[in-house]
């Protein structure tokens, strides 16, 4: 049902590079369009958690771009003190608010962060969220102004596009990460700013 409704009704192939926010919204006419909730994507939630501990210790703050409802936040509560999620769709921010009660979620699209958030975080992720925004370049830019440390992540398919905007970043790690059929790309940095 959710793969017909995002294949039919809000024609997800079409927000790629886009800054579609109205196709993103509809998605979470339904919960959890993506699948999110699923035991593959709780393995690669947790191998990026490794990853992040493994290089950048334990954090103060973090900033999740595109924290959907919640199910990666959760996960990244467990290595950050504070974390902020910047999401477009107000449904799925209820959701997450519901699924994560420690953590602060915003409304807003990327880069063009709210003021309310607009500081220096320890580490801004953007897991699975880059292929949405239209300007890569500034995406990759705002990230590495906000953030001592960016991670993006990216499934197979989006991996050189995505590799060509990250790799002449000061990267810390890059790894690939593969679940049942899918296939990842989870990319490390030391912001430059």
């Amino acid at each position: 049902m959710k793969q017909v409704w995002m294949r039919l009704f809000v024609d997800i192939e079409k927000t790629a590079y886009q800054d579609d926010c109205r196709r993103l919204e509809r998605a979470y006419a339904v919960e959890d369009p993506w699948h999110l909730s699923s035991a593959r994507e709780a393995l690669r939630y947790k191998a990026m958690s490794e990853m992040i501990l493994e290089h950048c210790g334990r954090l103060r703050s973090l900033l999740e771009i595109g924290s959907g409802e919640g199910h990666h936040t959760q996960f990244l509560e467990a290595v950050a003190d504070e974390v902020v999620g910047l999401e477009v769709s107000e449904k799925a921010i209820a959701r997450a608010r519901k699924r994560c009660l420690h953590a602060k979620f915003v409304r807003g699209h990327f880069p063009d962060l709210p003021d309310e958030i607009r500081h220096r975080f320890d580490l801004v992720v953007a897991s699975e969220v880059l292929y949405y925004i239209r300007d890569l370049d500034a995406a990759v830019d705002m990230m590495n102004q906000c953030g001592t440390f960016c991670l993006a992540s990216c499934y197979a398919r989006e991996i050189e596009r995505i590799h060509a905007a990250v790799s002449h970043l000061p990267m810390l790690a890059q790894k690939d990460l593969r679940f049942d059929s899918m296939s990842y790309r989870v990319y490390l940095w030391r912001s430059g700013h």
